[in-house]
């Protein structure tokens, strides 16, 4: 999956900040499904060949996709589910 993909699917970038500069260490996207329920992706320095991936937050065992149109899909019947 592409950076890009994961902004189309509405993911909110987060930055690391480094303690010595100030700058951003490193960042990963954030998609709030609920309160408690959230999808994180891999950081941008955990790229697999260039790919990115993501998982649901604090799950044992971890779930993960790295398929755009199977997360797409996933995020859809997730949001109309929402009462």
């Amino acid at each position: 999956m592409t950076e890009k993909q994961l902004k189309l699917l509405r993911f909110k970038r987060e930055d690391s900040v480094d303690d010595i500069d100030g700058k951003p260490a490193f960042y990963y996207y954030v998609y709030e499904i609920a309160k408690g329920l959230s999808l994180i992706s891999c950081c941008n320095d955990e790229l697999v060949n260039h790919e990115w991936y993501v998982e649901f937050m604090d799950t044992e065992p971890r779930i993960v996709y790295d398929e755009f149109g199977k997360l797409q899909a996933l995020i859809n019947e997730l949001e109309k589910a929402k009462i």
